[in-house]
Formats: C-alpha cells, structure tokens, sequence
C-alpha cells in the first residue's frame, strides 16, 4: 500500500482557501498573530460527514483519514498531561501538523492568546450618548471555533461528556492556512440517550468558558446572553433538528459582524416566509412594542423628538420610537419586527442627527431589542431559511470578517 498523501486535501483546501504547496516558510513558536480567518480542528477526530458547505467542517474520506486526520485523532494520547507546554508539546505539536499544513507561525495555548488579544471592546455610539459592549472580531472567532469543533466532535457521535476546560484548548496558525484550534483530549463514542445527554454536556460547558471570558462585570458583548442561553438549553433542539440547530450555534448573530446582521435583516424584509412573518417572538419579545414605548417613557415628551432632526438634542435617544410612529403599521409578529428593524437600520439617520453610522442603529437595535437570534433560529429550524438562498449564504461567508467600528473605547 503506497504511504497516504500528505498534502491538504481539497475538502481542507476548499474550507481554508488555501492552494495546497509545500513551499518553505519560516517558523516562529511565539505570539499568535491575529487572522482573519479560523478554522476549528479537534485532536481526536475521525471522518466527517459531507457538511463543508454549510457548516465549514472537514470532509474527509476514509483514505484520508491516514495521515493528518489520523495523527490528530491520536495527538492528545501522544502529548502526557503534564508535559512541559515549550519544552515537550510544542516540539510534537510541530510534529504532528507541518506535515500536512507546512510551518508554523505560533502555538499558543488559550492564557497565551488572551495575554495578546482583547475578546471584546467598548464602542460609543450617538456622539457618546450610549456605550455597547460588543466583541472584537478575534473574539468572535474564538467563540466560532469553541462552537465549531464540538459540532464536529459531535458528527463522528463522540462527546467529551463536558470534561474538557480552558487549559485543553491549543491555537494553532500555520504561515500558509487558517488558524485552527486542537482539543488535546480524547473523547469518547457513545450511543443513543447516553451521547444525547453528553452533547448536552459539551454544549452546557462551552457556555461555562465562554460566560466566564467575555463577562465584563455584570455585562455581555451584543447577542452574548442570548447565546450562552442557546448553549445552556440545547436538548429539545438535539432530538428535534440537531443539524439546524448546530448551524444556528455556528452562526449565530453573537459571534458574527455587525455589518453582516445589518445586511440580513435588511434582506429579510424582502421575502415573506409564512412560518417566519405570522409567527409570534418568544415571551421576552412579545411585548416588543412596548419597549419602543418605553424609550422615551417619563423622559421626554412626544414633540420634543422633532429637535433630534434639528440638531437641539435632548439627553434621550428616540429613534426607536421615532421610526415606530413615523409608519406604526407593525403587528407583534416577526414580520412586523422584522420590518421595524430592517427600517430603523435603514432609515434612523433620518430621525437622529446623532447617528455617524447605520451601524450604530444596529448596535443599539442589538441592545435594546433583541430580536434577531430569535428570528435565525426560527428560520432554520422550521426550514425555511433555504428561500434565502445567496444572501444566507454571504452572512455565512462573513463570519471572518474583520472589520470593526472605529470608534473608540
């Protein structure tokens, strides 16, 4: 039997838009630099199911699996517990992937990569009236790949049960390729309710670590709260869709761009989908409507928002309320939310004169309103997020999107 191909394979070239080479670069063991782009790559792993499309995961055959696929799935039982992080498990990290992904630029553990790189920042938004706390795009990726590599853990029906923790976490960028992340310990494969309640698990302590890095006091970037909820509360989701699910985690508006939400909602209003548009918000949104009241409620009285379009501003952002009363023709279903966020995003500089950026609308919508989660989950798991066609598919493609507001913290 010839030995296995060493090179990418084009599932792996596709994923990381790379063209598979063999080119020398220089190493350096020290100090991740921050990507662009992250991929996920768990340690004991096996073949994947064809999901590269829409979950990014490899796809590898069982050919394949002979060389880089199988040295991972066996790389946590070649590097001891107590190994010396420089001394021993860098040298045979290096040894398991140059391989296949050429040299490396930086190995780091996770207390390595946070000494270096910021999860999350403050931005002010209407000329300073309000600050949001949201995450940086390194951050955004950390919390894409936590995600990513228990969904594909999960595929090859293996779990970690929820024993894995921060210090098993290694990031990994090669000089030619993604970043990727390796879990250095094992799973194990279980069957039926036994694996259902061990994904729980995984998925219960991914929301651990992840509430544990990016709490801030008493506060979470954008969308965070509503994602570690998602992650707490996975069961009924595992048994009824676990793929729609898994794909709403992996992209879910928490861990994704501000200018990539912008853009889907603004799309959204332009197809109507039954199962979305004449479905009610969940409990905490029902009342949506009212907290578009509140905004000015015993603040400010109603004639005095015309001042925001004059520039004489008052102490009290209202365009919320501002845009809801200029067309109050939305009904307490996701349609009408929908609708109502797809106008403050497009039509609020109209109302504030404080708003430098459509994208503060979006922030604040984020704040204050929080109602796109619910409407992505909903969409997939009805199934209906496929009439969306291309322009799902471009919010997927800008999950590594780097840009990020300039304004300061």
């Amino acid at each position: 039997m010839p030995p296995p191909d060493p090179r990418p394979s084009y599932a792996r070239v596709l994923m990381a838009d790379q063209r598979p080479s063999h080119s020398p670069h220089a190493a350096k063991v020290s100090g991740a630099r921050d990507s662009s782009r992250v991929c996920v790559v768990l340690v004991p792993q096996q073949v994947l199911p064809p999901s590269v499309e829409s979950l990014e995961i490899l796809d590898y055959s069982f050919e394949e699996q002979g060389s880089f696929s199988l040295a991972k799935l066996h790389a946590a039982r070649l590097i001891p517990g107590d190994a010396d992080f420089e001394k021993e498990e860098v040298p045979k990290i290096k040894e398991i992937c140059e391989p296949h992904v050429g040299y490396l630029k930086s190995i780091q553990n996770l207390h390595g990569l946070l000494k270096e790189h910021r999860l999350m920042r403050c931005v002010k938004i209407f000329r300073g009236k309000m600050t949001i706390l949201l995450a940086t795009a390194q951050g955004r990726l950390l919390a894409q790949a936590m995600v990513a590599v228990i969904w594909e853990c999960h595929s090859q029906k293996r779990s970690w049960n929820g024993t894995f923790d921060i210090e098993h976490i290694r990031i990994i960028e090669p000089c030619n390729s993604n970043v990727f992340m390796m879990i250095v310990k094992d799973p194990v494969q279980l069957q039926g309710m036994e694996l259902l309640q061990a994904k729980a698990n995984d998925l219960h302590k991914a929301a651990a670590i992840l509430q544990s890095l990016y709490r801030a006091g008493d506060d979470l970037p954008v969308y965070f709260d509503e994602f570690i909820q998602n992650l707490q509360q996975p069961t009924r989701e595992l048994v009824v869709n676990e793929r729609a699910f898994m794909e709403f985690l992996c992209y879910h508006p928490a861990i994704m761009p501000s200018t990539s939400r912008s853009t889907f909602v603004c799309k959204m209003s332009n197809i109507s989908t039954e199962a979305v548009m004449l479905s009610k918000p969940p409990a905490y949104l029902y009342d949506w409507r009212t907290i578009v009241e509140a905004e000015i409620h015993g603040k400010i009285k109603a004639k005095d928002i015309n001042y925001h379009k004059e520039k004489k501003y008052t102490d009290v952002i209202s365009v919320l309320y501002t845009v809801f009363h200029y067309n109050n023709n939305y009904d307490d279903k996701m349609g009408g939310l929908i609708r109502f966020m797809r106008n403050v995003i497009e039509h609020g500089m109209e109302h504030d004169g404080r708003v430098i950026h459509r994208y503060e609308l979006e922030l604040y919508l984020a704040q204050m309103v929080r109602g796109f989660p619910c409407i992505i989950r909903t969409l997939l798991m009805s199934g209906t997020m496929e009439l969306y066609g291309e322009d799902w598919s471009s919010y997927k493609m800008s999950k590594r999107n780097k840009w990020e507001p300039a304004w300061s913290d």
